[in-house]
């Protein structure tokens, strides 16, 4: 999901989001995964102020949980980092177990998305 240019800094993805970890506060979930390109690996302007942007909003870089993207036709593999909001706050996001729980479902949805 993005933003489109002329929108931005606006305060629209922050509602958004805001909106979003509200509603599901009240539902049956623990965490909201996002996974953004990694701005500690060729870094730009758009990598860092993404990055800082989920980290307003309290959501966590999972360290060293990463992956990178198949490319797409005609562009270069993307190295990607992997974001965590926890409805219960920081003190829930149990590193160990994420980790384990995620690479069991990346591979899985990696498999299914690019055989």
């Amino acid at each position: 999901m993005a933003i489109a240019d002329g929108f931005r800094d606006k305060g629209i993805g922050s509602l958004f989001f805001r909106t979003i970890f509200d509603i599901l506060k009240e539902d049956e979930f623990n965490y909201v995964l996002i996974d953004i390109e990694n701005q500690h690996i060729d870094v730009d302007e758009a990598k860092v102020k993404r990055a800082q942007f989920y980290r307003s909003l309290g959501v966590r870089e999972l360290k060293g949980m990463g992956y990178t993207a198949p490319p797409l036709k005609g562009m270069t593999p993307l190295n990607m980092i992997i974001m965590a909001y926890s409805k219960k706050g920081d003190n829930y996001l149990d590193g160990r177990l994420m980790r384990e729980a995620l690479k069991q479902v990346f591979k899985e949805v990696l498999q299914l998305v690019y055989g």
